[in-house]
């Protein structure tokens, strides 16, 4: 129904097998997968209530259902903070019933936590003055920065995939802890270090950790030091990693098909469900033999 564009509810028995218990389920008898929400909480409460998995007290209700957030809860909308509080306290209350919660890191978690803040409105600053704004709210050791540090990049669930943007051809040398790890580690690593330059007044405090250049002279670079740079030249975290990419989304299917056919087999996974890129018919659609569905209808984006 037309209601649930930006919610995509798939229900499956198929198997997965060969998995890392915190990164792939199996036998998972309802699966609900919600696309980009970009702060618009009314909808996301609304969608959530449609489809029974919280109640009026916004507490979890879906029993043993997992829910995955595919990423890109916030900016652009009014509601960020209020949407990824919501999902931080139904992880911690679906558990009870049997039941998962899984939030995945989308390009905007990662801009966010980068230091990218061209979409971030200023009601969305106004909202995070009490935990002393955004710097510090998403700082690797802040209240929501902690959270997004430890959110997986993609997961596998009785053998469909989840992650925010497609599966870029690099992906078939990464098993699925290898992508999560690694990219995590690298992420980490470009926090810590970044803050520590910004400290010793090697990096400005307003720059973009990730996509700054930083091709210089080897003076500059020493001062970066190596850990950083090689972190700002993560392949996981860039242009092309597994939440930037638009190829799975958006490009030829006959270009497509065999990175797609070799990631999915080397992840042990027969589909894959992504956001990132909204649908030019606003619907939910398959491709490639309906072994990719586009969830991202771009019905909740907002401008300001």
């Amino acid at each position: 129904m037309r209601k649930y564009l930006f919610l995509f509810i798939l229900l499956t028995l198929a198997l997965s097998s060969g998995s890392h218990a915190q990164y792939a389920w199996q036998n998972v008898e309802r699966v609900v997968a919600v696309g980009d929400v970009h702060g618009a909480y009314s909808r996301l409460v609304a969608l959530l209530k449609g489809a029974n998995l919280i109640d009026a007290n916004l507490d979890w209700s879906g029993g043993a259902a997992h829910l995955v957030s595919l990423g890109d809860l916030l900016d652009r909308g009014p509601q960020s903070r209020k949407a990824m509080d919501l999902f931080m306290r139904l992880q911690s209350q679906a558990p009870d019933s049997g039941g998962r919660v899984h939030v995945l890191l989308g390009n905007h978690e990662l801009m966010n936590l980068s230091g990218d803040l061209r979409d971030v409105s200023d009601a969305e600053h106004a909202a995070l003055a009490d935990l002393g704004g955004h710097a510090a709210a998403f700082a690797h050791d802040g209240h929501y920065g902690s959270w997004l540090l430890n959110l997986p990049f993609m997961i596998r669930i009785n053998g469909i995939l989840f992650t925010h943007g497609g599966l870029p051809p690099m992906l078939d040398d990464f098993s699925l802890a290898e992508i999560n790890e690694t990219a995590r580690q690298d992420l980490r690593t470009l926090l810590t270090e970044g803050q520590r330059l910004r400290e010793a007044g090697v990096l400005a405090g307003e720059i973009d950790l990730l996509s700054a250049t930083y091709e210089a002279s080897d003076e500059t670079l020493a001062a970066l030091g190596a850990k950083f740079v090689s972190a700002a030249d993560s392949k996981l975290l860039g242009a092309q990693g597994p939440l930037w990419y638009r190829g799975t989304a958006a490009c030829h299917e006959v270009l497509e098909n065999p990175g797609v056919t070799a990631t999915l087999a080397a992840l042990n996974a027969q589909k894959v469900v992504v956001g990132h890129t909204p649908t030019a018919n606003r619907e939910i659609n398959g491709r490639l033999n309906k072994r990719v569905y586009v969830i991202d209808t771009g019905t909740v984006s907002y401008t300001h």
